[in-house]
């Protein structure tokens, strides 16, 4: 990995050479011959012991050192200029750079792909949080609380922890309270979910809580989730009553997705028909009519269109009967007929 210390080095030693010039001869040859000794490390890109351990992809990167981390940052962004402008040379894009306003416009579009780091220290996670970019931490598989609070506080523009697998309540409470999570926290990958961590996630005021890695969840964690207000896609496959009864019993919500749902029964159906809340089942594959009937008595209630779907027996053994839909339905379906791209 260049270094942007290599540019710096050789600047500094520009502006020696023209002061050494003055110097009698010898003074002269002797103070050059220092400079070169001192010097070549960072004339040759070397000026870090760990530099030449980095690859130039930073998605390569599986552990980092806070020196190494300082290394990468500064790296970052210059990185994203060379990648936007490759036409302009050294001298062009060292000059953008110098220009305050267009750094900052460059701060915020370079992105930081650490997605091979599995672990993160907390002096670490203070270098990276001082990165203006969006920082991609998307590799690792936990966090724990002091540098999730280091990184919670960090100067990003959007900081990415989307391969969490587990998380403790109090690494949740950090992230809740994160400027950089005001819009939407996403663990797509977290699979199992406590009660005291769901009612840390519960208190989360931003638009979407992203939790589709979610399979299964007892009633207590849906219980607990009820209480978030927001966007709530989950993963789950299956339903028990009580899971259902809960989550259906919730207060408003802007909407509640459930993701991972291909079929359901009547009973199901019908409870999650009075949900206060608008409801997704965008991967329903399979009903059968009674049970779609009950279904879309809740009219804000959002699945694929009809037609895709496979209408199953009853469960109670009894014949597979037409399914008429309703011209409401029928309305929204040619609408979206009309929208869909081809």
């Amino acid at each position: 990995m260049k270094s942007h210390y290599t540019v710096v080095w050789l600047r500094f030693a520009g502006c020696c050479f023209r002061s050494l010039a003055r110097l009698p001869m010898k003074t002269f040859v002797a103070w050059m011959l220092a400079l070169v000794v001192v010097g070549s490390p960072a004339m040759f890109g070397l000026n870090r012991p760990f530099a030449a351990e980095l690859p130039n992809d930073t998605t390569a990167i599986t552990s980092l050192t806070p020196e190494q981390a300082r290394l990468v940052v500064a790296e970052a962004l210059p990185a994203c200029v060379l990648q936007r402008h490759p036409e302009k040379s050294d001298r062009e894009r060292a000059a953008m750079l110098a220009n305050k306003e267009t750094a900052e416009i460059y701060e915020s579009w370079a992105t930081l792909r650490l997605n091979g780091l599995t672990t993160l220290d907390a002096q670490t996670a203070k270098v990276l949080a001082t990165f203006k970019g969006v920082l991609d931490l998307d590799g690792l598989p936990a966090l724990d609380p002091e540098a999730a609070g280091l990184l919670a506080k960090a100067n990003c523009k959007w900081l990415r922890l989307r391969g969490l697998t587990t998380l403790s309540p109090e690494t949740a409470r950090e992230l809740v309270k994160s400027r950089l999570q005001a819009h939407a926290i996403s663990l797509p990958q977290l699979d199992t979910l406590d009660v005291a961590t769901a009612k840390v996630l519960a208190t989360f005021k931003g638009q979407e809580l992203i939790l589709r890695g979610l399979v299964a969840i007892d009633v207590d964690v849906a219980k607990a989730l009820t209480e978030y207000r927001g966007r709530l896609p989950l993963g789950l496959t299956t339903l028990d009553p009580e899971t259902v009864k809960a989550l259906a019993a919730a207060g408003f919500r802007e909407r509640l997705s459930l993701d991972g749902l291909a079929t359901l029964d009547a009973d199901t159906a019908k409870a999650l028909s009075h949900y206060k809340g608008s409801l997704s089942l965008p991967n329903l594959k399979n009903i059968s009519p009674k049970t779609l009937s009950a279904l879309i008595e809740k009219r804000d209630v959002e699945i694929p269109l009809v037609e895709t779907l496979e209408l199953i027996n009853e469960p109670d053994g009894s014949p597979t009967e037409d399914f008429v839909i309703p011209e409401w339905l029928e309305s929204r379906e040619k609408e979206r007929n009309l929208t869909k791209p081809n």
